[in-house]
């Protein structure tokens, strides 16, 4: 299952790639997303929470990023496992940072394969309308992030407190991460293509 999402950003491409480089930083922009250990080679283990209707999962498990600087591309290989529910999910995604005017595109595709509970709401219409509504709310809290961060003039914003920290080993544990509710995105989105359906009915 192949899905592309793109957005704008009004900040350059090097300020947006910098903080796309900072993996702790993107997954605080992420919802449903905790990040739990960097692991040598550029690898990390993370948990990512979805409910999707009656359907909910706490997937967990390992992804591998790789970055090329010059070209403000990256990719990440990852997997993971709900061990409660049995969904399992492998992906491969693509990013980039282009410029456009004064401000930046981020393109993203991903190609994901989807089995168990999951697989069973997993049809390309609804997983694209959970994509748009999960890119929707990254992207703005990447312009959040990306207004915190330090001025040219030294200054900056306050942040405001991480949820996704990687944990040091013997820390407390954090709560868990509210769950994405991809549910609501899959509503709007069904409920769009009725409303065009009728359009083209009665155009």
């Amino acid at each position: 299952m192949e899905v592309t999402q793109t957005f704008r950003v009004a900040a350059e491409p090097d300020k947006v790639w910098a903080l796309l480089s900072d993996v702790r930083a993107v997954a605080e922009c992420m919802p449903g997303l905790e990040l739990l250990d960097e692991l040598p080679g550029g690898a990390y283990r993370g948990r990512f929470a979805v409910k999707v209707g009656p359907v909910s999962a706490r997937i967990e498990g390992e992804g591998r990023l790789e970055r090329d600087d010059a070209q403000r591309t990256g990719t990440i290989e990852g997997k993971g496992v709900d061990k409660r529910g049995g969904s399992r999910v492998k992906g491969l995604m693509r990013y980039s940072v282009v410029p456009e005017g004064s401000g930046s595109t981020v393109e993203v595709q991903a190609d994901m394969t989807l089995s168990g509970p999951l697989a069973q709401v997993g049809r390309t219409a609804i997983i694209e309308d959970v994509a748009r509504a999960l890119t929707r709310e990254f992207s703005a809290n990447l312009e959040q992030r990306l207004a915190a961060r330090p001025s040219p003039d030294g200054g900056s914003a306050e942040a405001e407190p991480s949820h996704a920290a990687v944990r040091a080993p013997g820390a407390e544990e954090r709560p868990a991460v509210k769950p994405f509710d991809a549910g609501r995105a899959v509503s709007r989105g069904s409920w769009r293509r009725f409303v065009d359906w009728l359009k083209r009915l009665f155009r």
